[in-house]
């Protein structure tokens, strides 16, 4: 039987492959740690992205096996799967403010309200 981390990593092996990078481009061995770790990071991010088109259904999928392809589907309607996908969605739609951190940088009209109130307050301890 096919278990969900084998075809984790199959297709992660399928989508990381700096060996064939190296026969194209060469660099220093001394930067070959952080040129991995920079390329674990872009294809990890492109991964991601590709597996959630699968899943929602805006990529067909066709060069994962059938096979593979089942078992992914099987594992996405589990409802294991299903509740830690609805906690993360919750996670995320939090109201703003509410946390310190939502998901990326805050827009300059925010930062600009967060000084001018900083200002206001400090304007009276001068």
């Amino acid at each position: 039987m096919i278990t969900f981390k084998m075809i984790f990593y199959f297709l992660q092996c399928f989508f990381s492959n700096l060996f064939y990078m190296q026969k194209e481009y060469r660099w220093d061995m001394e930067q070959d740690q952080l040129i991995r770790s920079i390329f674990d990071t872009k294809a990890s991010r492109i991964f991601k992205k590709t597996m959630s088109k699968v899943r929602h259904g805006q990529d067909k999928g066709t060069w994962i096996p059938s096979l593979v392809r089942a078992t992914l589907h099987q594992h996405w309607s589990s409802t294991k799967f299903q509740n830690k996908s609805a906690i993360a969605k919750a996670n995320r739609a939090v109201e703003k403010g509410a946390s310190a951190y939502c998901g990326g940088s805050i827009s300059t009209a925010a930062h600009f309200e967060k000084m001018v109130i900083l200002l206001y307050l400090f304007s009276f301890y001068i």
